[in-house]
């Protein structure tokens, strides 16, 4: 079985139906503006998920945890 990051489409011949990466893609924007909406009007979301991992953290941190849950730059710079 191969491992994960791997083409498995041709091992297995997944059919892939078209348009299945874009709709993905747009899913994933559209949740991560959700997301980022939600931190924005409520930051201690963000600091819960935070010091639920660990109990300190540093402005890096707080960084790479806007990035993949902010829409864009101009949210992340809203929600920072």
């Amino acid at each position: 079985m191969p491992r994960c990051g791997t083409i498995c489409d041709s091992v297995f011949k997944i059919p892939i139906r078209p348009g299945f990466l874009q709709e993905r893609v747009a899913e994933q924007t559209r949740i991560m503006g959700a997301n980022g909406r939600q931190i924005i009007e409520e930051p201690e979301i963000a600091l819960k998920s935070l010091t639920h991992g660990q109990a300190t953290f540093t402005h890096h941190d707080i960084g790479r945890f806007l990035n993949t849950r902010t829409q864009d730059s101009e949210q992340f710079q809203t929600a920072y």
